[in-house]
């Protein structure tokens, strides 16, 4: 662990007033606590004012406008301080450990851990399908080298900005963090991942709001992978193709009613795919 490290936690929110309180209660009980939090409003129709003066060291700022998560979350980092830069997303409820066991995996060469996050909301057949099918985690085990940080629970050294530059600014809707895991491992540096570092997720959707949420993922996730590898389509497919086969192992395991999910949902990614493919297609050209 980084003893002597300064912490900032950052909390982007857009639309999320109704769960924001729960979060910051959940950072104020950490076990290692940090030294500030700001939450970075981006551009939320909702005033989320009242609930972050009731927290000390927190502070609220507030984008006019919509930028986009790549753009809130540089925000956040540009107006803290802290050596270690947390990221939470405001419909989490964090762990009392969460920080200390992420920071805990930080050291030399990795610069940067996260976490793992589980679906509170499993009543019905959407939510539960989400908390299984859609999991942000990296296994059960403490790992030293994964490809991206589940920008759900997450932290970098803020010396890895300065490396490898903020995130991409392009990425409004997601695939941020991918992006952001690509480009700190071609510098050479490693991303860490404990699973002990756990917030537990209060998002609750319909069938409409979770194709949404699944394509969004998808889209920005394929178009994160292509802006670092112009080659990489067939990685792109491979990665859909093991999510397919993933998604018809569980329904096969856990009840073939889920299939009324899963289906809608490939075509869903799969257009992602296409779209993603014919938009990097269209901006190459564009460059050229």
């Amino acid at each position: 662990m980084l003893s002597d490290a300064t912490i900032s936690v950052v909390i982007p929110c857009y639309n999320s007033g109704s769960y924001l309180k729960k979060c910051l209660e959940s950072i104020a009980s950490q076990t290692v606590k940090p030294s500030e939090v700001i939450v970075v409003d981006d551009g939320s129709p909702d005033d989320i004012s009242q609930i972050v003066l009731q927290f000390q060291n927190t502070k609220l700022l507030k984008h006019l406008n919509s930028r986009g998560i790549g753009e809130t979350r540089n925000s956040g980092i540009h107006n803290t301080t802290g050596d270690v830069v947390i990221f939470f997303d405001a419909d989490t409820i964090v762990d009392k450990n969460c920080i200390e066991n992420m920071l805990s995996c930080l050291n030399e060469e990795i610069v940067g851990v996260g976490g793992c996050a589980f679906d509170l909301r499993q009543e019905d057949l959407v939510n539960r399908w989400r908390a299984i099918h859609r999991r942000q985690t990296w296994g059960e085990n403490v790992r030293e080298d994964v490809p991206f940080l589940w920008g759900i629970c997450s932290c970098y050294k803020r010396i890895a900005f300065k490396k490898v530059g903020y995130f991409d600014a392009y990425f409004r809707e997601g695939g941020e963090d991918v992006e952001m895991g690509y480009r700190i491992r071609k510098h050479g540096y490693k991303l860490g991942y404990n699973p002990q570092a756990i917030v537990h997720h209060q998002r609750q959707d319909r069938l409409l709001t979770l194709f949404k949420m699944v394509y969004k993922w998808d889209y920005w996730g394929f178009l994160a992978v292509l802006k670092n590898d112009a080659t990489a389509v067939k990685t792109c497919l491979e990665i859909a193709i093991g999510n397919f086969q993933t998604w018809l192992a569980i329904d096969y395991r856990k009840g073939i009613r889920f299939a009324v999910v899963t289906i809608p949902c490939i075509a869903v990614t799969l257009t992602a795919l296409l779209r993603s493919f014919f938009t990097f297609q269209t901006e190459l050209r564009h460059r050229e």
